[in-house]
This record gives structure tokens, sequence and C-alpha cells, in this order.
């Protein structure tokens, strides 16, 4: 009798921790939701819209006689990536502006074109092909857009070109003009707008459906998970167990991270970098397409096992020239 009830109340003291621990863990996971919902309101606000006239911006005005000097200069300062959308394009249009352009790639600039999917004449259509291979060519990105009219270039998510101006294809016989801004909310505000982050060849390259504005804190919790996990599985071929013995933590900690469903804190992801040969670092905004372009080199770069050795008896050649003698 005595030893069933020291069972039973040993029993009852487990549920009870048990209890006490479930409780705490759906306490810490409301409080991660919250964490996450308020992280994640303070992104969406930057997605508002615009209202003119509620800070001071820098701006200047260029008309088709000014636009093709400032606009190779402006190239010249881009560090990250040039959105532009021309509903237009012509082969004189893009030859005048193609050796900026394969200056900006050269950079590690990204390049993305939006152009409008249009019918037109036998002539028309032959242009625009001809148009669309010349920047292909060069490593542009070119995207076919259905009834587009707006004119407009963005780069670094900083620097804003709008206007009447057809980028790609003005032929300067018209009275047209073009502002420049540099605005950071505006810049964002235009490429949500007109969907300048949905490139069909930056999502095949990156594996994101969209570049160049700012991921909701659960997708970037669930993506930053996915590259622990590819570094530890496949860089280290270390399993939960190892790492979390090396850190200290829980297995549990280790997976609910690596699948984005839980706060780990700085240290222990830190303390996880460092067995995992790795580092954390901030990176702007609109320098990430960059960043993960030059990652994905990095990732499908193949290293052989063993390099070839000449035997130390060949090493030198003896022909019959004599050109190659060993070393007295």
């Amino acid at each position: 009798m005595v030893l069933e009830e020291k069972r039973l109340g040993e029993s009852l003291e487990s549920d009870t921790k048990n209890e006490k621990t479930r409780r705490r863990l759906l306490k810490q996971k409301e409080r991660i939701k919250k964490q996450i919902k308020i992280a994640d309101e303070k992104v969406n606000q930057l997605y508002q819209p615009i209202r003119a006239g509620e800070r001071t911006i820098h701006s200047q005005s260029f008309d088709e006689t000014t636009f093709e000097d400032a606009f190779i200069l402006e190239m010249s300062f881009a560090k990250a990536f040039v959105l532009i959308q021309s509903p237009f394009i012509t082969p004189h249009r893009v030859s005048r502006l193609l050796d900026a352009l394969i200056d900006c790639i050269r950079r590690g600039v990204t390049i993305c074109v939006y152009i409008e999917d249009r019918e037109g004449t036998t002539e028309q259509i032959r242009r625009t092909q001809q148009s669309v291979k010349m920047l292909r060519n060069i490593g542009v990105h070119v995207n076919f857009k259905m009834s587009i009219h707006e004119k407009v270039v963005v780069v670094d998510g900083s620097v804003c070109w709008t206007g009447s101006l057809n980028i790609l294809s003005y032929t300067g016989k018209k009275s047209e003009e073009i502002e420049r801004q540099v605005d950071e909310p505006l810049a964002l505000s235009l490429i949500l707008r007109f969907k300048l982050h949905r490139c069909s060849v930056c999502t095949v390259n990156s594996g994101r459906e969209q570049m160049f504005v700012p991921q909701p804190i659960k997708q970037q919790a669930k993506r930053l998970g996915k590259q622990f996990q590819n570094v530890r599985k496949k860089k280290k071929n270390m399993s939960f167990r190892n790492l979390s013995t090396l850190i200290g933590a829980g297995k549990s900690l280790i997976q609910e991270f690596e699948s984005g469903d839980r706060n780990a804190g700085v240290i222990s992801v830190l303390e996880m970098c460092v067995w995992l040969d790795a580092e954390m670092m901030i990176i702007p905004q609109a320098l990430i397409p960059s960043v993960s372009r030059l990652l994905n080199q990095f990732d499908s770069r193949q290293y052989p096992n063993s390099l070839p050795v000449k035997d130390a008896s060949t090493r030198f050649s003896n022909g019959a020239d004599g050109d190659q003698k060993d070393d007295v």
C-alpha cells in the first residue's frame, strides 16, 4: 500500500511538472507569435503608398536632350540592382546604353528590364526581338508584361526615375521629360506597385519569388533555418545531436529553429555559427541580390577530391632539342 501511494505521488508530481512545462512552452509560443506579428506589421507599413508632400526629397528633371548622359552616370553609381520598366524598346536606344549596362553587369549589378508584350507589325516585332537579344546576350534579365504604360527606373532601392520618357526607345523628336528622385520609401512603393520585384530570371536564380523588397519575418525565419540546415548537413555532415552537444542546447531547439518555428536566441545562433564555420552578418536590403548570387556561385563550385601529380622523373622534359634541363 505504501509503495502504491508512493508511485501515485510520483506520477502526480510528474504530471504536474509536465503540465507546467506545457504551459510554459505555450506561453513562449504565444510570445513569439506576438513578436512576429509586431515585426510583420512594421514591415507591412513600408508597403503603404507614399503620399506626396509628407517630407522633403531631392529631385531633378531631365528631357530627351539631357537624359542619356545623366542616366549613364547614374548606372555607374549602381551597386546592387537596376530595375527598368519601359513599354517600348528599340535596338538604337539599347545600343546607346549597352556599354553602361555591360559595365554594371561586370561589377555584379543585377539589371531587370520589363517591356510590354504587345502585337505589332513584322518590322516592330523584329526590332523588339533584336533589342531583347542584345540585352540577354550581355546578361540583362528581360521580362514581358501585359498592358504597361508607366516608365519607371529604380536603382538600389533608393533612386527613382519616373515620367513620360521611354527609357529604352525614345527618339529625341518629342518633348518628353523624366524626373529623378532620391527617396527610399517611394522606391519601395514603385517596386511593389509595378511588381518590379517579380523578375522571372531572379526567381529561378535565387529561389525567391520576390526580390528587392523586405520579406515577412516568418518567411525570413524559414529561409534562415533552411540555410543553417544546408550548412549543417551538406557542408559539415553534422547531426542534430552532435550540434546540440557542442552548443549545450536541446536537440529540439535546433530542429525547431531550422524549421523556422522557434526563436533560438542570439547567443545560441552565434554559437551554432562558430561550430558551422559561419558568421552572422547584417546586409543592406539593396545588396541582397548581389550577395545571393555570390553565395549561389560559391555553393555550386565543385572542387576535385584529388589533383593530378606528375611523376618526379617526368617533371622536367629533356627533349631532343635540349631546351629544358634539370637544375644542377
